[in-house]
């Protein structure tokens, strides 16, 4: 989050509690000019802080890990829609890592829809690299922890052989 948007929620949030800066410093014991130069956006405050006040405002922090592997494999040719465009270019390393990255991630993952997604678009690169690039493919599943998810035969339905089209089509552009 932004300091201007810091700034602007915990005015936004004080004025709604119907404190002011002084009010609002006491009770989360942290000094008025602190109150002041952070809603002045002028203050860096630390997360222990912010966390003072917010509680205070009736606001939780969370700090979640996410994971940049699901935009890097994009990158690289997985058939996967992101919230945000994927930036960069790709390479057979990036190949290689993100790939191998994604396969660790995804033994994580409990049954979910995003799981069955995810194994999903990789199979289908995994599949797109067998039928036209064999070469990568024979490296990339080397990695056991890669190889096991390449689809058997009897997974190979008409969805994952329209993903794996959409792999190729980037694959093509830099194998």
């Amino acid at each position: 989050m932004k300091p201007e948007a810091i700034a602007a929620l915990i005015k936004k949030a004080r004025s709604d509690a119907g404190l002011t800066q002084f009010e609002l410093a006491h009770m989360a014991e942290v000094s008025l000019p602190t109150v002041q130069n952070i809603e002045a956006e002028k203050a860096n405050p630390s997360l222990s802080t912010l966390g003072s006040l917010f509680r205070v405002l009736g606001y939780e922090i969370e700090v979640k890990y996410k994971s940049r592997v699901w935009d890097l494999l994009s990158v690289c040719g997985a058939p996967l829609l992101l919230k945000a465009a994927p930036r960069g270019a790709p390479t057979k390393s990036l190949l290689f890592q993100s790939l191998h990255d994604a396969c660790l991630e995804i033994g994580h993952l409990g049954q979910t829809e995003d799981r069955d997604r995810k194994t999903g678009a990789i199979q289908a690169l995994l599949l797109a690299l067998c039928i036209h690039f064999p070469s990568v493919f024979k490296q990339v599943t080397q990695d056991p922890e890669i190889k096991r998810y390449v689809p058997m035969t009897s997974d190979i339905q008409g969805r994952l052989i329209k993903l794996s089209r959409m792999s190729v089509a980037i694959l093509s552009t830099y194998l």
